[in-house]
This record gives C-alpha cells, structure tokens and sequence, in this order.
C-alpha cells in the first residue's frame, strides 16, 4: 500500500528523509482537503494494474510483466522521483537532489550512469514504460508512443508480375531501360500467354 507522510516541517531534508524511510510523497501542514485528495488519489493510480510497472518500497523493487527487479536505494529514490511526475520532465538538479542527501557532489557522469542500470532493469523487467532523454534537461518516463518503428511492406519488384494490383507501374513488365526489340519480344511473349489462356477457356 501506498505510504503518504505529512509534517509541518517544509524543508527538503525533512521530504528527503520520509522518502527514504519509504514513503511514496510528502505533504507538508497545513494543507487543504482538495489537496490532500489529489495527492492520494495520484498514489492510488501507481498500485498495480494492468500492463503498468509499479514500485514497491518494501522490497526497494520494481514489479512488471517480466517480474520483480531489485533496485539500489540510489536507484529506487530516482525511479521513484520519475514515477511520481510520470510523464513530466524531471530536471537533473531535481533527480540530483532527490536521489542523494544534501550537499552531496554528484557529477552529470555519475547521474547517467544511475539511470542508464535504471533504464536496462525496467527492460530487464518488462515495463512499458521507458525512460526519454531530454539531452541537457532531464528525463521523462513515459510509455513509447504507438505506431513507432512501423514499416510498410512492399513487394519486390523482381517479383512483381502485370496481374498483381499491388504492383507499382514502374515495376511492371517490360522493364524501364529495356531495348524497343527487347519491349516488343516482351509483349509479343504476353500476348501469346494471354491468347492461349482464352483459348483454354474456349
């Protein structure tokens, strides 16, 4: 189940430390009622639910088609920070920030290298979801987009034959390129095919 921790204290230490001790968000008092269901009705829509990877803070784990995938603490805490504003842009500072205690120095290396394990687990794992590089910002989990890779057949032309409604005009017969006594043997050729067929109906 989904953990919602609120206090009165606003500072990013006090967010940081419930988030580590397993919490899904922070809601710091006072606070209004409208808000408050808004938070939790976000955290509900992470619980399991079909063709959808969850995050469960009691195993540090990340749970899909594919299975159950451990994560570091490190990991769990930048996942978890891309989850909650799934489809968002989460900036560098912020996963920076989140996902290491204050005043810790963290090179742009060391962060790409977090989301790159973090990228190969939810593969390992089977999630829809993918992690998008915003080159220089941030990064966005969000599902691909459908249609994506999508490729058109098409016949060979080498195959193609005059019968075929799916043949293109250019890779009919007789070829482009082709000799006019060459052309002329061709449809010669044809004809006769065509006549023999009719007389074979007859």
């Amino acid at each position: 189940a989904p953990v919602l921790f609120t206090g009165a204290d606003p500072d990013v230490a006090s967010r940081r430390a419930a988030l580590a001790a397993g919490g899904d968000d922070y809601l710091v008092k006072p606070f209004a009622l409208a808000e408050l269901l808004v938070r939790v009705g976000g955290l509900v829509r992470l619980q399991p639910r079909t063709g959808r990877a969850r995050l469960d803070a009691g195993t540090m784990s990340v749970i899909a088609t594919g299975g159950t995938v451990d994560l570091t603490p490190t990991e769990f805490r930048l996942l978890a920070l891309m989850d909650r504003r799934r489809g968002e842009l989460v900036t560098r500072q912020e996963l920076i920030a989140g996902g290491w205690p204050k005043g810790a120095v963290v090179s742009d290396n060391t962060l790409d290298a977090y989301v790159a394990r973090i990228r190969r687990k939810l593969r390992s794992a089977d999630a829809p979801e993918a992690l998008h590089t915003r080159r220089g910002v941030g990064y966005v989990l969000r599902r691909p987009s459908r249609g994506s890779g999508a490729r058109t057949s098409r016949k060979n032309p080498r195959t193609c034959s005059t019968s075929d409604s799916g043949c293109s005009s250019a890779a009919k017969w007789p070829p482009r390129g082709s000799s006019s006594n060459q052309r002329r043997s061709m449809k010669r050729s044809s004809a006769s095919r065509r006549e023999g067929r009719v007389m074979s109906r007859g």
